[in-house]
């Protein structure tokens, strides 16, 4: 499983991401900020597809976790636009923790899709992941994150959402521009589909 160069400048792969999440939830407590450390500060496809495996997992269903999640997404997505080569998130939200029992194990149930994928995934349509091309993939996101906001007010409403930002970041994360694409068809569908479920 070798490493991939990502289309923000950093080398990562799906196995070096698992291998530091598994590194920041070692602590009887686990940090935002700690996480961010793991996964390194050059790189945004990490960053990205795990805040969406947070708001996916039993983590995301903690009350307010799924705000943090979205206004995460938004100053990511803002900072890569802008070409930033390190990204960076505020105190408050660095200091906020979760149990590292409860890390522990949703990263045990996303551990064997995970190496699956980067069995199956591979660089690819990656003009799709340069700018101006990248400017979409940042609406995108951005759309994703502020659905995100009402959506924490249904149990499990973010889901389908949540999902999106994972796919978009898994592309990044693996230069793999043909899952961009699909996460953001799914961030159209979860935008139309959240504005008929908000309006109803």
């Amino acid at each position: 499983m070798s490493a991939r160069t990502t289309p923000d400048g950093g080398s990562d792969s799906i196995k070096g991401t698992l291998q530091a999440l598994k590194r920041a939830a070692e602590a009887e407590r686990v940090s935002l900020g700690t996480l961010i450390d793991q996964l390194g500060q050059r790189t945004y496809g990490p960053l990205l597809f795990t805040i969406g495996l947070i708001a996916m997992s039993p983590i995301g269903a903690i009350p307010g976790a799924s705000v943090v999640c979205a206004t995460v997404v938004v100053l990511l997505a803002v900072q890569m636009s802008f070409g930033s080569r390190a990204p960076w998130v505020p105190g408050m939200l660095r200091r906020l923790e979760v149990d590292g029992d409860l890390s522990r194990r949703s990263i045990r149930r996303v551990e064997p899709y995970l190496r699956w994928l980067d069995r199956v995934t591979r660089a690819r349509w990656t003009a799709l992941l340069s700018r101006p091309a990248l400017h979409a993939v940042v609406l995108g996101l951005c759309t994703l994150a502020v659905l995100m906001y009402p959506l924490a007010l249904v149990p499990w409403g973010v889901f389908p959402v949540a999902g999106a930002i994972t796919v978009i970041g898994l592309g990044l994360l693996t230069a793999d521009g043909l899952l961009t694409a699909l996460g953001l068809a799914l961030a159209l569908a979860g935008a139309g589909g959240g504005v008929y479920f908000l309006s109803g």
